[in-house]
């Protein structure tokens, strides 16, 4: 397996080292490796090899061989299952179980390449081959409205500031940039 790691996320690392306490940075990353594991031990139960693990500054993504539909299920439940998996740490280690909490909770929206967009997608080429992309699509403008409104919300009503919609833009700029088809003999496990 082949590790490659970008540059940008040294820079990434810079801006978080000075602007994150030590305790939580350390905290995310623990509960993204857990994270990540799960998803390589289910490819790897599954049957499947993992080619690549590339890391960047939007997130670990990895190349595996082509799975069906089952373990491409089984393998993107896995990721935020293990992050889940960190809540039992909550009496010994809140900012890691919290950190999971939250990391499974966002990996879990139905927007592609995420975990819950990668399981909707499964779901509906099973059930309406045909007309899956079309549906992933409609699908996903709903959620980024919803995602926009309840950013205007939390911004304005709930007097957060404009953190709460900047949080939004960022998801959704972060989803766009990630967003890239896969190869026809590969599978990306984001």
């Amino acid at each position: 397996m082949r590790i490659e790691i970008s540059t940008s996320v040294f820079f990434l690392w810079g801006i978080l080292i000075l602007t994150v306490p030590m305790n939580w940075l350390l905290a995310a990353m623990f509960a993204a490796t857990v994270h990540e594991l799960f998803h390589a031990v289910a490819i790897i139960v599954s049957g499947g090899c993992i080619h690549c693990l590339k890391i960047g500054a939007l997130g670990a993504t990895m190349d595996a061989g082509v799975l069906d539909v089952r373990e491409e299920i089984f393998s993107a439940i896995a990721g935020p299952s293990g992050s889940f998996f960190l809540l039992l740490l909550w009496n010994v280690f809140p900012r890691i179980a919290l950190c999971g909490l939250f990391q499974g909770m966002y990996n879990l929206l139905p927007l592609y390449p995420l975990d819950g967009g990668r399981v909707v997608l499964c779901l509906i080429q099973i059930l309406c081959p045909q007309s899956s992309k079309k549906i992933m699509s409609l699908m996903e403008v709903i959620m980024t409205i919803i995602l926009i409104l309840l950013g205007i919300f939390a911004s304005l009503k709930l007097s957060l500031g404009l953190l709460p919609f900047l949080g939004v833009v960022f998801l959704l700029v972060k989803l766009r940039l990630r967003k890239r088809p896969c190869k026809q003999r590969e599978i990306r496990v984001q």
